[in-house]
This record gives structure tokens, sequence and C-alpha cells, in this order.
């Protein structure tokens, strides 16, 4: 998801990009993978948890799940960005 929405990202920087059909492009597909996901959800403090994480170049991802009935249910999501100077760690730091 971070490669999808990066382009959106960079357009609340201060160099700012025109809007472009890319970006309405991004949108649908964002629109797409949101259909997917089945949340939100309230958290059983007695269900088994889960936490899966997920890093490329561009950033890194979390997720929070819980196990109800045999299976996974997502309680939140949560997507990042590396800014200028953490663009410049080695991949081991990011």
């Amino acid at each position: 998801m971070s490669r999808i929405t990066k382009s959106l990202n960079d357009k609340l920087r201060k160099n700012i990009v025109s809007w472009l059909d890319e970006h309405n492009k991004i949108i649908r597909q964002i629109k797409k993978q949101i259909k997917k996901i089945h949340y939100p959800r309230i958290a059983n403090p007695l269900a088994p948890k889960i936490v899966e994480t997920n890093a490329s170049e561009l950033g890194y991802e979390g997720i929070f799940k819980q196990i109800k009935e045999n299976k996974e249910q997502i309680l939140q999501f949560i997507p990042a960005y590396y800014n200028d100077c953490q663009n410049n760690y080695s991949t081991i730091k990011k």
C-alpha cells in the first residue's frame, strides 16, 4: 500500500505537485484496497493479537489484528513514509 500512496503523500510536502491523472488512478486503487479491508473492529481484550509490519524503500506499515472465531480481524492499519533524512539511512536502519 505504501507504494500506492507515496505519490499522494508527496503532495502534502512543501514542494506541491499539481494534481494529475496519476493521482486519480491512485485514489481508485486505494478505494479498491480499502473495500477489501473489513474494519473497524473493537478489540476484544481476551482475543489473541497479531502485529504485522512491512517495509520498503518508500516507507513502512503496521497492521494490528485479533483472532476471533478462527479468523483474523484487522483492528488498525498504520502507513508511514520516510522523510528526506530517513531516506538516506542504510537499508538495515530503515
